[in-house]
């Protein structure tokens, strides 16, 4: 299905600017909305100002430094307006209420309001490369820091933990950017009172579901969604990059292209990369890799399909290993843990540069999405299928699970276990059991 690209905010007249630089930062965000963040061009920006493309060079070293700029901009004037809605911390869980009710209904106003933007910021922007998602990353940890200073005194401690509160904002801009990508802007407005409920059962009681009794196996649920292949999967205990899950007929130049195709990537981002690249770290001949895959697109794809089958159903097989349904979230979130940490190019392929791909990378994070969705909804029985908790829950996870993975590199990294684990059970278990003792992992037999 095609994807509608968002209506152009309202045009740009030159004599309604007052300075060049603003209409210029303005006409990026329609440029890139019509074109894509790589198919902008600074000739079509200047010419969207309505300006000399020398004016552009004085004010721009680059179309991507005018498009981040404009990014920037945004962030820093919607953090200010939150602020001013808001005010700063509350003592009482009715001030944080009405504080939350506050700030949600400005964000998604503005969203809903400023398609345009809202698209770029949300949707071009955390796919465009290493230094674009530095900069989406720095806006996200900018709101988790509203979201912690507005706590009531009484909030769990751990809500106060930047790496919840920064999970948490990107809950909230998984919904919008959900409802963007399928073309249901109209509905960002109507998700208020939902995400404002979600938010307060991290600091109340369990949201709204009620464990599971006799599911059947989730493994079965989850592997449904992908055919069964004969396949050899990753040995017990994993330490470099050097074991993938593949397929038992291609295991050797396949393996080379698909391990240099997540470090090449991850190292200059899916544009910047190329086929040449990829086949000399694989030590083959370009000739060789398009034996194996038509395009690096199919490689990346390829890639992504094998570690996300291996690493769910560790993540299926530890949830089932559980004494109870919350020790069996708190399994499956350990072992996700561990094999991002043990295959972190992968990983990194996988939750971040695949959306590069753009429709196709979209689709191939969905089944990611789904796949923690089958974990949740395998534990508890959940509410309807549609519902914002957990929706939101899901893109919780995923925001802190791509934001850590972003991480690895850092060598005194803190483990996120325990954070994961009170993101996914709180809303459904309460806080008081979202930290159960003592995760383990089981892994596949060979």
């Amino acid at each position: 299905m095609s994807l509608e690209k968002p209506p152009l905010d309202t045009p740009v007249a030159p004599d309604q600017r007052d300075f060049l630089r603003e209409r210029l930062l303005a006409a990026a965000i329609d440029v890139v909305a019509q074109c894509g963040y790589h198919s902008a061009a600074a000739a079509d920006i200047a010419q969207r100002a309505g300006c000399s493309h020398s004016s552009f060079s004085r004010e721009f070293a680059s179309e991507e430094e005018c498009v981040l700029a404009a990014f920037d901009s945004f962030v820093r004037q919607l953090s200010a307006r939150l602020v001013s809605v808001c005010g700063r911390s509350s003592s009482s869980s009715r001030d944080y209420e009405e504080t939350l009710r506050a700030a949600l209904t400005t964000l998604m106003h503005t969203l809903a309001t400023r398609r345009s933007l809202s698209w770029v910021c949300l949707v071009e922007i955390p796919a465009a490369g290493p230094r674009a998602i530095s900069h989406w990353e720095s806006a996200l940890s900018c709101f988790a820091c509203l979201l912690a200073d507005s706590l009531p005194d009484r909030a769990p401690d751990r809500l106060r933990s930047p790496e919840v509160s920064r999970a948490l904002a990107g809950g909230i801009s998984s919904l919008a950017y959900d409802r963007l990508v399928n073309c249901h802007v109209d509905a960002l407005e109507g998700l208020t009172d939902s995400l404002v409920c979600w938010l307060l059962s991290y600091t109340k009681h369990p949201a709204f579901v009620q464990p599971v009794q006799g599911s059947r196996p989730l493994t079965t649920r989850a592997n449904a969604r992908y055919p069964t292949t004969s396949a050899v999967p990753f040995p017990q205990h994993m330490s470099t990059d050097s074991a993938l899950y593949l397929p038992v007929a291609a295991l050797t130049a396949r393996r080379q292209i698909i391990k240099a195709t997540a470090a090449v990537i991850s190292e200059h981002g899916y544009h910047a990369a190329t086929v040449a690249e990829i086949a000399a770290a694989a030590d083959i001949t370009t000739h060789s890799f398009y034996r194996h895959f038509p395009d690096k697109a199919s490689a990346v794809l390829a890639a992504v399909d094998e570690w996300c089958r291996y690493t769910f159903q560790c993540a299926a097989d530890s949830c089932q290993s559980g004494a109870s349904p919350a020790v069996g979230v708190a399994n499956a979130i350990a072992s996700l843990v561990q094999t991002l940490k043990d295959q972190p190019s992968l990983a990194r392929l996988a939750m971040v540069d695949v959306l590069a791909l753009e429709e196709r990378g979209r689709s191939a994070h969905s089944h990611i999405r789904q796949r923690l969705t089958d974990i949740l909804t395998f534990a508890f029985t959940p509410p309807p299928g549609e519902h914002i908790a957990l929706q939101a829950t899901v893109g919780a996870l995923m925001s802190a699970l791509r934001s850590y993975t972003l991480q690895l590199a850092e060598r005194s990294l803190p483990d996120p276990t325990n954070d994961l684990t009170f993101i996914a059970l709180a809303p459904f278990a309460g806080a008081a059991a979202a930290m159960p003792p003592s995760p383990t992992i089981t892994w596949p037999e060979r």
